[in-house]
């Protein structure tokens, strides 16, 4: 389960499905410990933050789900990248999905322009 710690949410876990698979080889990054310790230590998981937690943390049996396998199921088919390798599903309608980068008054023009 997944949620925001910021009071009222900070809209992390919403915006989370476009960037899924990086968040998940961020994890993998992290998991895969510099010290090579049996569940967690300083070098990987142990932290000020996870110092209560430190008896449910156990990196190899993240790792054992963050698989390579997983990680490649996560990316858009190569017949779905219709712009090149760089291609990404879109998981907004389509006005949101032009509104995000150029503004929402802009692309309700830019549609209204194109329909009229």
């Amino acid at each position: 389960m997944l949620y925001d710690t910021a009071a009222g949410g900070a809209g992390y876990v919403a915006a989370l499905p476009v960037s899924l698979r990086k968040v998940f080889e961020r994890a993998r990054a992290i998991l895969t410990c510099p010290r090579n310790c049996d569940s967690a230590c300083h070098a990987c998981l142990l932290s000020y933050d996870t110092q209560h937690q430190v008896d449910d943390l156990d990196r190899r049996k993240a790792l054992d789900v963050l698989t390579r396998t997983f990680l490649d199921s996560l990316a858009l088919p190569l017949e779905a990248q219709w712009l090149g390798p760089d291609s990404q599903a879109e998981h907004e309608t389509l006005l949101r999905a032009i509104a995000q980068p150029t503004g929402k008054r802009t692309a309700q023009r830019t549609i209204r322009r194109r329909t009229a």
